[in-house]
């Protein structure tokens, strides 16, 4: 169906990409399940683990509106959006738009700002894991902060470099 045109909508591509996200959640929970695991050594704050992954998939959602909309094109400085932290050719009163979706501008300050909350949110999570001194969870832990760092350097790297293809490519894989 991509003949002529090679584009679609940023709300098909993000419930698409978030359908296949959830598909893929379900089939590791259920194989969770059927594991033989000792939940029980395990002692996290959950509000802070399901925030975590609700920030998530909210950040591949927001990134499936970036990338629908070309939005990474638009400010390709950082760690400002331009001359200032809040993109100039938008009003905060947008956020209360029912089109606030449609803001190319909007759509990538709010992927950077989700980047910025879930940078924060990991290191909360962090800290209690090293209080706590479980190995094989601080292992884990630490892998996924290294696959963040280098989520989040990947994203630097494309807006910096005006959206290249490559960078752009690496970081929505």
């Amino acid at each position: 169906g991509l003949v002529n045109r090679v584009d679609v909508s940023h709300y098909r591509l993000s419930l698409h990409l978030v359908t296949a996200f959830i598909i893929l959640s379900i089939v590791f929970w259920k194989f969770l399940q059927l594991t033989d695991l000792k939940i029980n050594q395990i002692s996290i704050r959950l509000f802070s683990i399901k925030l975590f992954l609700f920030l998530i998939f909210l950040q591949l959602v927001i990134g499936a509106f970036v990338s629908g909309m070309d939005a990474g094109k638009i400010y390709n400085t950082w760690p400002l959006m331009g001359p200032s932290y809040f993109p100039d050719d938008s009003k905060i009163l947008e956020f209360l738009s029912i089109d606030v979706f449609d803001n190319p501008s909007i759509v990538q300050f709010m992927h950077r700002n989700i980047a910025y909350l879930i940078i924060l949110v990991y290191f909360y999570i962090f800290y209690f894991v090293f209080i706590l001194g479980n190995r094989k969870l601080l292992i884990s832990i630490t892998y996924i902060g290294l696959a963040l760092c280098l989520q989040v350097f990947l994203g630097i790297v494309t807006i910096i470099s005006g959206v290249k293809i490559v960078y752009a490519s690496l970081h929505q894989i």
